[in-house]
């Protein structure tokens, strides 16, 4: 049992050292306004499957499409928008593009400065072992609540505020049936279903 959690732990700091030298200049994500008040998206997706959102800045989604492939390229007509500040959201398996864009009068801006890379935490079942890991450049602080069928924590902890952080919950005796683990950084709320 000891040296497969150590074979773990050696997994997870290889696949950190993979994400910690993964591009996040969005070389596979082109944003571009044309003349007229519009915006073109072009991506290359090795992501799995996608959700692409045009989101305004309260969270509420205006646009949405889901995704399967490997390239995507899509001009949206933004001439019903008010003028304001909003965000193309990309969400894969693994990450979440953030692109923000402002719209004033006639003319669209994409906010270069402000584009965002946000990595969701990686859940992995393994025999009677949960691995939790995430990858957080700013080191957000990843909270964990693990859960049973009829809503009783069974843990709760928060992480430490690394670059990389994890976590391996030993289900081996917890009975048979559903569980839930939640994860939840400052910006975000992950769900991920969990049957033994």
């Amino acid at each position: 049992m000891k040296n497969l959690i150590k074979k773990s732990v050696l997994g997870l700091l290889l696949v950190t050292a993979t994400l910690a030298n993964a591009n996040v200049n969005f070389e596979n994500i082109r944003i571009f306004t044309g003349n007229t008040k519009s915006l073109n998206l072009e991506l290359k997706n090795n992501d799995g499957g996608l959700e692409i959102f045009i989101k305004d800045i309260y969270g509420v989604e205006l646009y949405k499409e889901e995704f399967n492939g490997t390239k995507f390229s899509k001009k949206f007509d933004l001439n019903l928008l008010p003028d304001g500040n909003y965000v193309v959201e990309i969400e894969g398996q693994t990450k979440i593009n953030l692109l923000p864009f402002k719209v004033t009068g006639s003319k669209v801006e994409v906010l270069e400065m402000k584009k965002e890379i946000i990595y969701k935490p990686i859940i992995r079942i393994e025999n009677d072992l949960v691995f939790v890991s995430k990858f957080s450049l700013n080191k957000e602080q990843l909270k964990i609540a693990f859960y049973d069928a009829n809503d009783n924590i069974l843990l709760e902890e928060k992480l430490s505020n690394d670059i990389m952080q994890g976590k391996i919950i030993n289900i081996s005796q917890l009975s048979k049936g559903e569980y839930r683990l939640v994860a939840k950084d400052s910006n975000r709320r992950y769900v991920h279903q969990i049957v033994k």
